[in-house]
């Protein structure tokens, strides 16, 4: 039978057989792929196949089984909503232009158009009485949450 596609087969086993025959030195250039867990090694022409690093970019088929995310960058919501179940924890500083909403109302939010002479809320802080009392002065654009 005759066909314009053929099949090109890297050199491939299970991790145990790639174990099991180490030292394996792939030539430069070579690919090299353990098929139980989807890895594909680069050959350099002198390092085992054992000690050859895993070609990257293949990532997480799954972003629920990545469970310690980082960005590397700014995160871009593109108009859209961040929503779920759970704690939203910020450590620093953050930069809310509409407001902090809870079920969809408005529940902080520091807006002084119209209003002479006033200033925005900058801060909000958590305290026990104890510390406030013992603050000695306070900061006219922080709101302080006495519990």
């Amino acid at each position: 039978m005759s066909s314009k596609y053929s099949t090109l087969k890297l050199r491939r086993g299970t991790a145990s057989e790639w174990s099991a025959a180490n030292p394996v030195v792939l030539a430069s250039g070579e690919p090299g792929f353990i098929v139980d867990t989807n890895t594909l090694k680069i050959g350099d022409g002198s390092t085992t196949f054992a000690s050859l690093t895993a070609v990257a970019g293949g990532g997480t088929s799954d972003v629920v089984d990545d469970t310690t995310p980082q960005l590397g960058g700014n995160l871009d919501l593109n108009s859209k909503d961040l929503t779920g179940t759970g704690d939203v924890i910020i450590t620093g500083s953050g930069n809310f232009t509409q407001g902090v909403f809870l079920n969809g109302a408005t529940a902080v939010k520091s807006d002084t158009t119209g209003i002479a002479n006033a200033s925005g809320v900058t801060n909000m802080v958590k305290i026990s009485q104890t510390n406030y009392d013992a603050l000695g002065s306070y900061d006219a654009n922080t709101v302080y949450f006495i519990v």
